[in-house]
């Protein structure tokens, strides 16, 4: 019988209190909060609910109805968001392997794409 347990997140509010004060645009729409009047929120890659931590590498900053969106399981919202990783954000990219395997990460983008 094995006592393997996950790694708990890290969670560190101080990181996520600077994002916040550094948020100025949606990095998936480049809208920002004074251009469009919408709020903006920090969103984690890998879901806190899922094991995610809080590290700039699982961290992106999105509109909040992108944000919400995506919560509410919205296909658009899901596949921008995984290409934005895939193109945009290769330190997230690795984050995702290290955090889930290459096949763990293959998974996300698969759960996350249009098929």
């Amino acid at each position: 019988m094995s006592d393997w347990k996950p790694e708990p997140r890290i969670k560190n509010p101080q990181l996520m209190e600077k994002l916040k004060h550094q948020m100025d645009a949606c990095e998936i729409t480049g809208l920002t909060a004074v251009q469009s009047g919408l709020r903006l929120h920090l969103h984690h890659v890998i879901l806190r609910s899922q094991g995610g931590d809080d590290v700039e590498e699982n961290i992106l900053c999105v509109t909040g109805d992108l944000h919400e969106s995506y919560h509410r399981s919205s296909r658009m919202a899901r596949h921008s968001i995984a290409m934005h990783v895939w193109s945009n954000r290769p330190d997230v990219w690795a984050y995702l392997g290290r955090k889930l395997g290459a096949s763990g990460r293959e998974e996300w983008f698969r759960s996350h794409t249009y098929d």
